[in-house]
């Protein structure tokens, strides 16, 4: 069990030169997204049955996020180059 508190956003950060941005998505809007997503993947694989690994595949994304959700601040993508800058944190 963590001790901190679980992860709310989804924070994307990119840095080229002088241009900076970020860009917060709440989980809870993302989780959302997803379960959308698999529900059209659902009806995609109903409708073509060579659809079915790629709709089994998106209904277990809600659940990796949620499992995700758990971990308090994490950071699985960051990328450095020179002037430019690419990160995905988990806060």
């Amino acid at each position: 069990m963590w001790s901190e508190r679980p992860s709310a956003f989804l924070v994307v950060k990119v840095a080229v030169r002088r241009f900076r941005f970020v860009f917060p998505v709440p989980l809870f809007v993302f989780a959302d997204l997803l379960e959308a997503l698999a529900d059209l993947a659902a009806l995609a694989a109903w409708l073509v049955p060579a659809l079915r690994p790629a709709g089994a595949a998106a209904a277990l994304l809600p659940a990796l996020l949620a499992e995700v959700r758990r971990v308090p601040r994490w950071t699985p993508l960051e990328v450095r180059d020179g002037e430019t800058f690419f990160a995905v944190v988990f806060f």
